[in-house]
């Protein structure tokens, strides 16, 4: 068995291999700016202070919408070598909305205090998409003969 020793890259030369080749990257014509799709990015903006797979703090906010609740990951500063999965913490928000936001502002505060305002905003579009609309005209009820 060989013994492998783990390489950390700094995190410039991270950035510099990831910028322009990353699978989650969004070109769109007409744009002069470039948008990702990965996780920890909550501003969605290929740039390095924004990246979450470069930073080594991160923060992501989901909409889980079967049980209609907010999931708020945040990544640990230091990532476990050779534990992957340890890295992420989850934590699922299922409360009034109020709450909700509150909750994750301190979150994040003490997690990353830089991301929290920008934390809360999304969680805030998420609480709007997860709740059920009503419809524009009224009751429309379908009656199936058997």
């Amino acid at each position: 068995m060989v013994n492998a020793e783990i390489v950390n890259a700094s995190v410039d030369l991270q950035w510099e291999v990831l910028k322009n080749n990353s699978a989650f990257l969004k070109k769109r014509r007409g744009f002069p700016t470039k948008f990702t799709n990965e996780k920890f990015n909550l501003k969605g903006l290929n740039l390095f202070s924004n990246s979450g797979l470069v930073q080594p703090k991160g923060v992501d906010v989901r909409a889980d919408f079967e049980n209609k609740a907010i999931v708020l990951t945040t990544k640990k500063g230091s990532a476990i070598a050779g534990k992957p999965a340890q890295v992420p913490v989850t934590v699922t928000l299922k409360k009034d909305a109020r709450s909700t936001l509150k909750s994750v502002k301190s979150i994040v505060k003490k997690h990353n205090p830089r991301q929290a305002n920008i934390a809360v905003r999304r969680a805030s579009h998420l609480l709007r998409a997860i709740k059920p609309t009503k419809s524009r005209y009224g009751k429309s009820t379908v009656k199936t003969e058997a």
